[in-house]
């Protein structure tokens, strides 16, 4: 998957949640692939502080 299709389900998304706030997202599991992880692993900053489970970009 390039950046170019996770960027416009990203996009698809974010429509939908804006277009229809009524609309509950039960899952968004269609979308999210392995892909979809690298291309927002690639996009995260590496300095940033540890996330909620401790773990940095290093470890």
């Amino acid at each position: 998957m390039s950046s170019t299709n996770t960027s416009t389900k990203r996009q698809w998304i974010a429509e939908q949640a804006r277009e229809h706030p009524e609309r509950v997202f039960t899952t968004l599991r269609r979308f999210i692939d392995l892909e979809w992880m690298q291309e927002a692993y690639r996009l995260t900053r590496k300095d940033g502080a540890a996330g909620i489970d401790g773990v940095t970009a290093a470890d």
